[in-house]
């Protein structure tokens, strides 16, 4: 998954960097516990609409089902449906609420555990540059790759930023 992060995060041409508290992250985590949220990832694109993922208990839901970039994301879970009323709905309903507390979303994995829990390596990225990673009680962080500087937040959290 950290593969898919770091490509997701990666190519930063100057780098923006939104400022985000992971108490506002933390903030989150009702609304994506009752909305059962696996998921999400937008990625622009240069010569079309931006590809839109988004995965729940619902299933996968895509912007572009038949483009297998845009799908790609699906890999080894349900295959990628057209977004219906509902996981619209549910995707706006969820980033109202980022947009509540000034956190832009580009992209979220979660790990749900038990009890719908927000589990270890849960990972949050509003821009191109950092993922913010909720693991209760990391004791060590990844492993520095090229270009990559990984740092403590809290006991709960810790930051990868690709565009140091």
């Amino acid at each position: 998954m950290l593969i898919v992060i770091a490509g997701l995060v990666a190519g930063c041409l100057p780098p923006t960097k939104a400022n985000v508290s992971v108490t506002s992250l933390e903030g989150l985590f009702p609304i994506i516990k009752r909305l059962h949220i696996d998921a999400y990832m937008v990625e622009p694109r240069t010569d079309q609409p931006a590809c839109v993922f988004f995965l729940s208990r619902r299933g996968a839901f895509s912007s572009d089902p038949s483009d297998e970039f845009c799908r790609v994301f699906g890999a080894g879970g349900p295959p990628a449906v057209a977004f219906d009323q509902q996981a619209s709905d549910d995707l706006a309903e969820l980033k109202g609420e980022f947009d509540l507390v000034g956190v832009p979303v580009q992209y979220l994995y979660i790990n749900l555990g038990a009890g719908a829990s927000i589990g270890p390596e849960s990972a949050f990225s509003a821009d191109r540059c950092v993922a913010y990673f909720y693991s209760p009680g990391w004791s060590a962080l990844p492993e520095p790759e090229r270009n990559t500087v990984s740092s403590g937040i809290t006991a709960d959290w810790y930051k990868t930023d690709s565009c140091p």
